[in-house]
């Protein structure tokens, strides 16, 4: 099991809990993109998600169907179903079974080069917003934190929205 994905699972499960929880406030579900479309952000640790009006399943196995503006569906990429339900375990995110015919194929191609990882994807289009997910939700995770302020989440949110990555320039290289 990845020491990085231990370390980056709580704050990545804290994002989660505090943007949906603020959509249950009507603070940024309906939020609107340029176009006019309704849509939100789906996103990926080692994985890949959608944004759409469902009913889930957590890892806990509570249900909750509402719309929420961040869903996250974890793909392990652990070597062995232990590990991978370790990294899994108290996410409250969906998780594709470590023994899914097509988990190793859709890490292909979500071209997922480092653990952990997550993939921001449009939830109308498909498309790939970003491969820095991770790095900015622990950089707007560490601002919020700071400042006490949740801005930052929401910014970065407004990022992908707006199909960019929510860091700036010089972040995106140090990563590169």
């Amino acid at each position: 099991t990845c020491r990085n994905c231990l370390r980056f699972n709580p704050i990545l499960a804290r994002f989660l809990e505090g943007v949906n929880r603020a959509s249950d406030d009507g603070d940024a579900a309906d939020q609107t993109l340029q176009d006019g479309t309704t849509a939100g952000t789906a996103l990926a640790t080692a994985s890949s998600t959608f944004e759409v009006q469902t009913t889930i399943t957590t890892t806990e196995g509570a249900s909750s169907s509402r719309k929420m503006v961040v869903q996250c569906l974890c793909v392990p990429n652990d070597t062995t179903e232990e590990g991978a339900d370790a990294i899994c375990r108290g996410l409250g995110t969906y998780c594709l079974p470590f023994n899914h015919e097509n988990r190793l194929a859709l890490i292909r191609l979500l071209s997922v080069q480092r653990v952990p990882t997550v993939i921001v994807l449009n939830s109308t289009t498909g498309q790939k917003v970003t491969p820095f997910g991770m790095e900015g939700i622990e950089k707007a995770m560490s601002l919020a934190s700071c400042s006490d302020n949740a801005l930052p989440i929401a910014d970065l949110i407004d990022a992908w929205r707006n199909g960019g990555s929510g860091l700036g320039w010089m972040d995106q290289c140090l990563i590169s």
